[in-house]
Order: C-alpha cells, then structure tokens, then sequence
C-alpha cells in the first residue's frame, strides 16, 4: 500500500482560535473570531495576516517568514482589514462595469461602422493573429471562445437573432462577451481599428490601452472571484502615455505594479463616461480609512505617502487633453506637445478639402488665435 502524502491534519474552529493565539494573535472576543472564522474561512482570512508574521529578511527581495506573529496583531484588526478590501473590491467591480460596457459599446460602434460582421473579417485583424509563434492572442482560439459565449447566452437579442438564421452584426454578438474576450478582440485588432478606439477614449498608443484592458481584466477576475487586493501585484507593469494628466502623477515603478497604479487609470477612464463622478472621492475616503496593521499598510497598495494622493483628482480636473482626427491621422494634444500638433497642423494638406469646411477651419483657428491673445494679456 502507498504510503499518503504528507497533509495538514483538520482542525476544529476552536482549535485554530488556540492556534492563532499560540502564535501571539490578540483575540479579545473568541466566539466572535470564530464565528467569524465560520463565516470567512480560516485560510481566506491567513492571506491578510500573512505578512504579520515576525520575518527574517534574507536579502533586498526576499522575507523568510515564520508562524508567530508581531507584536500588536489583533483578530479584530486583521477582519477590519479583510472588511476594507471588501469595500474596495465593491467600489473597483462598479467602476470596472462602466468601463466595460462604454468599451463593448465603441467597439461595437467603431468596428461595426467598418462592417457589420468585422469580427469574421480576417482583415480587421493584425496578421499576427493568424500566426502560431507571435506573442499576441490567436484568432482562432477567440472566435471558439466567441461562438461558445453566443451558444450559452440568454439574451434575448442574441437569442432572437439566431432564430432569424442571419449572423449576428457585432452590436448585438458583443452583448455575450465578458471582460477578457472584449481585450483580447482588441489586442488582434490591426493598429488602424485599434487606433479608432483610442481617438475615441482620449489616448494616443494604441498598446498602452492593450495594456490597461489586460490589467483591469485581471482586476475583475479578481473581484469577481471575491479574491484579495490591496496588496496583490498587477498582471503586469502598468504602461502610461504621455499626457498631461499621467505626467502629473508621474507614477513611479511601485506605482505602476500595484493597485494604485490601476486606480489612476480607472478614473481616467471613468472621467470618459461621467464627467461628474465622485468615484475617485469615494476610493480615496475608503483607502485613507484602511485599517492599520503590521505588515499591512497603505503603502501596500502602492502608494508611498500617508494618505490617499487626493492629487490625481485636481490632475485630472485640472487636464486640458483633447482628442483630434486629422483625415486619420489621430492627434492627441496635451500641454506637453501642443506644439507638434501645430507643426503638423501648418504642414497639413488643405487643398483637396471641402470650402464650406475650410471656411469653417478659419474661424475656429482665428477664435483659438484669439482666445491664446486674450490669455497672454
């Protein structure tokens, strides 16, 4: 007979209540900590002591940690703690639904506009999508999770349109997508139709977006799988463009791998769907109330200050960035290169435009002389 392999042994609620205070954990109430316990789990709940843990410090990097805890843990600090990131993962799954559903509708839009079915047109797509080594998701393996999604929907669009035995146009077949089919959709698009989404949301790289989407879809699962955050890394480093409300907050590279680099963007984004929103107001409020523990602090969620960096609200509000098509070519002007814009603006070719439109051009372009005049004055 094989021998088991080694595993840890069960244990009742009560014997890992006497664990943890063996281990130097504060616990006032011991009913109410192992009805919590009950309730949660005790290995959810190790995920937000873990770093309370007294550690050797092996090198820059690496902490040897050990079973006992710091001075001055407490069980009730450490549930306020999983509490706080409860509310978080609240107020980041509602902003990260507005976002997804303003994505799903310009894309929708944009590529639509291109042609109704673009999501079978192998053109719409960058030639790396249909090749087995590139490093970009594959066209193939996304329309099998595509025509999976439209088979199990319960929309009654979706539903309705089956019946009529027409495919689907992409307005109607994006209502079945989740958050990683709608990334990936646009990681394969060419640059051109990518380029159609970022005019429209207000940056000027078409892989910084690629790389916010993949971001924020690992964010979701995590929400959605109810997981951890305040001190989890970032699928991957956070990209920024140049513009002047990112050259503001000039993110750091602590920044840009954890949760507050992510934040940033989500309330870039959200600003494009509802000028007014206080989102960013409620975040800071609910990060500045995050309980402190030791090994848990503010700082795990990257930022490097006390308090909630209430700047990147004024930064944002204060920003004068605004998106410009020139026959294709997408313009994103910024305080920062306001010049090239004007440079390549003056080296335009007017001569095959419209004279009602010209003549529309002049007068904007004088009321901007003007309105730069009347400012230097």
């Amino acid at each position: 007979m094989e021998d088991k392999p080694d595993v840890k042994p069960f244990k009742e609620y009560d014997e890992l209540i006497t664990l943890l205070l063996d281990r130097g954990m504060t616990i006032k109430n011991r009913e109410r900590a192992k009805r919590k316990i009950a309730q949660v789990g005790y290995y959810r709940l190790s995920g937000y002591w873990y770093n309370s843990r007294i550690y050797k410090q092996v090198d820059y990097k690496t902490r040897e940690f050990e079973s006992n805890f710091r001075k001055g843990v407490t069980f009730d600090d450490i549930f306020s703690l999983y509490i706080f990131d409860k509310k978080l993962r609240l107020e980041i799954t509602d902003a990260i639904e507005r976002i997804e559903i303003f994505l799903r509708t310009i894309i929708a839009h944009e590529i639509g506009c291109i042609s109704p079915i673009a999501y079978l047109d192998k053109k719409q797509f960058s030639r790396d999508a249909f090749k087995p080594e590139s490093k970009i998701p594959k066209y193939d393996e996304w329309l099998e999770k595509h025509d999976s999604l439209i088979e199990r929907s319960k929309e009654e669009c979706i539903i309705h349109h089956k019946k009529t035995g027409k495919k689907l146009p992409l307005w109607v077949a994006c209502e079945a997508w989740d958050f990683g089919t709608l990334s990936t959709f646009y990681s394969m698009l060419k640059g051109s139709n990518q380029d159609l989404i970022c005019a429209r949301i207000g940056i000027d790289n078409r892989s910084v977006l690629d790389n916010w989407l993949i971001n924020i879809n690992g964010l979701r699962n995590r929400c959605a799988h109810h997981s951890r955050l305040f001190n989890k890394q970032n699928p991957r480093r956070l990209k920024t463009p140049r513009l002047g409300y990112f050259n503001t907050l000039n993110l750091g590279e602590e920044e840009k791998t954890k949760l507050y680099g992510l934040l940033s963007v989500i309330w870039f984004l959200l600003t494009r769907i509802a000028t007014n929103s206080n989102w960013i107001c409620r975040v800071a409020d609910l990060v500045d109330s995050m309980p402190t523990v030791p090994g848990a602090s503010i700082h795990s969620l990257g930022i490097n200050t006390n308090k909630f960096p209430r700047h990147n609200i004024q930064a944002l509000n204060q920003s004068n960035d605004i998106a410009v098509d020139v026959e294709g070519d997408n313009l994103f002007i910024t305080t920062d290169n306001i010049n090239d814009v004007l440079d390549k603006l003056s080296s335009f070719d007017f001569s095959k435009q419209d004279t009602e439109l010209l003549s529309d051009l002049s007068e904007k372009l004088l009321e901007i002389a003007e309105n730069v005049e009347n400012n230097i004055s």
